[in-house]
């Protein structure tokens, strides 16, 4: 669930982006598995959005696993960083109160490219506090945001049809990416779906506190 680059907005070779070719890599791993990936991606979603069709989109189906990713459209609005906290936490924890509950992961936002250094301290503040929340209420966190800086400049562009989307390239490596983290602790050898023993997430000691 999330927004345009959940949707898979400018994915030229995929229709359905990251969350698609998602679902194809799992379906060739587990073929004795029947893998249903919905993807709630929406153009311009905001929490706020997501909280409002999160019944309907996400809880009806009755899924075993989320992959919540949001934010961007929050930063670019100017939605306040408090504000932004309350509203995932709340996503977080109406999500673990269905009555089914699904396993939780939260995904960081993406870098947005050719920002100033100033300005990407910003975001990166922005960042963490889905970092935050998911120590906060126990749930995964899958860290795009410096893996996609750590390539550097040139590869930031690479990956990108324009600041905030990535390409078919940049569509696929998130992918890649989701598929081993699910891989590494939320599925077992068949591909079911289960709970880690050891929530993965962000330690503070290692990527800072700002």
């Amino acid at each position: 669930m999330g927004d345009s680059i959940t949707k898979g907005d400018w994915d030229t070779a995929v229709v359905g982006g990251w969350v698609t070719r998602l679902s194809d890599t799992l379906r060739r791993t587990y073929p004795g598995t029947a893998f249903v990936v919905r993807n709630a991606g929406v153009d311009g979603d905001t929490t706020t959005g997501v909280l409002a069709r999160l019944a309907r989109d996400v809880l009806a189906p009755r899924p075993t696993l989320v992959i919540v990713s949001i934010g961007t459209n929050d930063f670019d609005s100017g939605v306040p960083r408090t504000q932004f906290a309350e509203q995932l936490q709340t996503l977080v924890q109406r999500l673990r109160a269905a009555p089914q509950a699904p396993v939780v992961i939260l995904a960081s936002m993406l870098p947005i490219a050719g920002q100033t250094p100033g300005r990407l301290a910003v975001e990166r503040a922005y960042n963490d506090v889905i970092r935050r929340v998911a120590a906060a209420t126990h749930v995964g966190y899958l860290d795009l945001f410096d893996a996609w800086l750590g390539l550097g400049p040139s590869y930031l562009q690479a990956l990108r049809h324009d600041s905030e989307h990535p390409n078919p390239i940049g569509y696929e490596w998130i992918a890649s990416t989701m598929a081993a983290f699910l891989e590494a602790g939320y599925l077992d050898a068949q591909g079911r779906v289960i709970a880690p023993r050891v929530i993965p997430t962000s330690s503070p000691v290692l990527c800072g506190t700002s």
